[in-house]
């Protein structure tokens, strides 16, 4: 597998505010390949309940960022 895996923050960042992830980064994440793990989703799902993130529907969220990313699910 060659890409980059992205942790939750950056996920979110990617998708709510992509200016504060480094320019650097940003553009050696459009040129590549970009993963997303379920594992991401369970986090959201968790904080979501939690009442500690507000993305709405975490599904909705994951749809969006994995389509807006055009991530692979791992």
């Amino acid at each position: 597998m060659s890409g980059f895996l992205l942790d939750t923050n950056i996920a979110l960042l990617g998708l709510f505010e992509p200016e504060r992830i480094p320019a650097k980064i940003r553009r050696s994440l459009e040129n590549g390949t970009v993963h997303l793990s379920t594992v991401s989703l369970w986090e959201v799902i968790l904080k979501s309940s939690k009442g500690k993130l507000d993305v709405g529907d975490p599904r909705a969220w994951w749809s969006e960022t994995v389509d807006q990313l055009g991530a692979i699910v791992l």
